[in-house]
């Protein structure tokens, strides 16, 4: 038997293939727990779930100093020495935002990604919602997201410097855009330097 969407004109049958393609990823975004959005309607995301042994105010104390410090130049961004900027901070969510580091991309730059952490006090403990959002029209992400999250939370552990506080933290659920990757050996990247 032959079906009528082979006789579709192209235009309509590549429409419907598209849509098929897209929606289980909109839908996945928007299932994302407290994700900000993005003018684009392709783009690439990474969700993580993180618990910590600490309070959400120590967590909170340690993300801010290292964003501030990333400011005033005292602590670099170890993912190719991106910008992060604080957008707001409340009791129980910090927004901000990271401009990748252009030196070392060969695609240029620097492009925006959007994050949000979503903090709640788990008794002695923390639970964190943390979601890296681009702002410009991308599939694959080279871990870039994961990272934008993890730098501002890993410990000297992990290989991280510091601000305030030094702490572990375990992982729980990720999600992701279908080209988005999660590789903790990506995050901690030197910047391109002439020799």
């Amino acid at each position: 038997s032959c079906s009528t969407q082979n006789f579709l004109p192209f235009e309509v049958r590549f429409s419907s293939i598209m849509q098929r393609a897209l929606i289980p990823s909109l839908m996945t975004l928007a299932a994302a727990k407290n994700c900000p959005s993005s003018p684009q309607l392709i783009h690439a995301y990474t969700s993580v779930e993180l618990s910590f042994s600490e309070a959400c105010d120590t967590v909170s104390e340690e993300m801010v100093a290292r964003i501030t410090a990333n400011q005033d130049g005292s602590w670099v961004d170890p993912h190719n020495g991106g910008s992060y900027f604080i957008d707001g901070v409340s009791n129980d969510q910090i927004d901000a935002h990271r401009d990748t580091g252009s030196a070392s991309i060969p695609q240029g730059g620097p492009f925006t990604d959007k994050l949000r952490f979503t903090l709640t006090q788990n008794g002695s403990g923390c639970d964190v919602s943390a979601c890296s959002v681009s702002q410009v029209t991308s599939v694959l992400d080279f871990s870039g997201g994961y990272c934008n999250i993890r730098n501002l939370v890993c410990g000297s552990d992990a290989g991280c410097v510091t601000e305030k506080h030094d702490f572990t933290f375990e992982e729980g659920e990720i999600k992701k855009s279908s080209g988005a990757s999660v590789d903790a050996s990506k995050c901690i990247v030197s910047l391109s330097t002439e020799v």
